[in-house]
């Protein structure tokens, strides 16, 4: 089995890196990114989640899903850092996933 990483986020002391700031050497291993804009639409966004993966190029397994982030770091009301990770409600975990 070949193991594989893939990176949508780099924080150096404790902030968000803005990916145009991301190494060279990283953005080999950075997820696809599939939407880079305003948050607008909900059903737009579940759209983006569903489907084949994108990280391959070769469309050989369903998406796991999405994770949504702000640009400028905020804090959810419990204090926790705001990221979001939608489902692909297709998707199957086996229990293999780190997270």
């Amino acid at each position: 089995v070949e193991h594989t990483m893939r990176i949508f986020d780099i924080r150096v002391d404790g902030v968000s890196v803005p990916y145009a700031e991301v190494p060279e050497c990283f953005k080999t291993f950075w997820v696809p990114v599939l939407y880079d804009g305003p948050y607008r639409d909900v059903i737009e966004i579940k759209k983006l989640v569903k489907g084949m993966e994108q990280v391959s190029g070769k469309e050989t397994n369903i998406k796991e899903g999405g994770v949504l982030r702000p640009y400028i770091d905020r804090r959810a009301k419990d204090d926790t850092r705001l990221v979001v990770k939608i489902l692909n409600p297709k998707y199957k975990e086996t229990g293999e996933e780190f997270n």
